[in-house]
């Protein structure tokens, strides 16, 4: 029965990509889709592996919807951090809730290039093991906010050479700090165009 299940959701996946990509090819989309390990399953239950990030169930410690980023030139229609070398490629999470903390690494590791001009993979483990006490959960959910006030509070996190992804949480281990951050900030909720002037003055910094 499961198996069965599972094909009959694969089978309307294909159908819902084919119908996209036809539409993509007329000019109706900007991209296009394809299928993976997670096409035999259904939104709701991807949500459920993959979602981590649980706004209502946890407590920023430093939110700041005021903050506002002041920049006094023209906005550009569009930036690439990718193209311009301050990403990572992509990982897979795996079966643990833990995109609150490839998020928080991802910004740490651009940061860090623009300040040593190299990039460098930082520990999302170290956060899924160590950060409960800044209010994460692991597996389970956190938060980006939490995840800086752990890493400002350890005064850094390694390497993900020195303490790599497991897919699991295990348990809190040291290791040689290399990714550090003095502080962070919050901008307002829903906000694109705030958003939109730090993304270009991270760059023009």
């Amino acid at each position: 029965m499961e198996e069965a299940y599972r094909r009959s959701v694969w089978e309307q996946k294909v159908l819902e990509v084919k119908k996209h990509n036809e539409e993509a090819a007329a000019g109706l989309h900007t991209f296009t889709t394809g299928l993976n390990h997670l096409s035999d399953m259904t939104a709701e239950e991807v949500n459920a592996k993959l979602n981590g990030l649980r706004m209502e169930n946890f407590s920023p410690q430093d939110d700041d919807d005021n903050f506002t980023f002041p920049i006094n030139f023209p906005l550009p229609p569009s930036v690439n951090w990718t193209e311009d070398g301050f990403v990572t490629p992509v990982q897979n999470q795996g079966n643990c809730n833990s995109c609150w903390a490839f998020s928080a690494v991802g910004a740490l590791e651009a940061q860090m290039k623009k300040k040593k001009g190299v990039l460098v993979p930082l520990s999302v483990q170290q956060l899924v093991d160590c950060s409960h006490l800044a209010g994460n959960h692991g597996c389970f959910g956190g938060l980006l906010t939490n995840a800086f006030h752990y890493i400002v509070n350890n005064e850094g996190i390694s390497k993900e050479s020195e303490y790599p992804y497991e897919d699991k949480e295990v348990f809190c281990r040291r290791a040689h700090n290399y990714g550090h951050c003095k502080g962070y900030r919050v901008l307002p909720r829903y906000n694109e165009f705030e958003l939109q002037k730090l993304l270009m003055e991270m760059f023009a910094r």
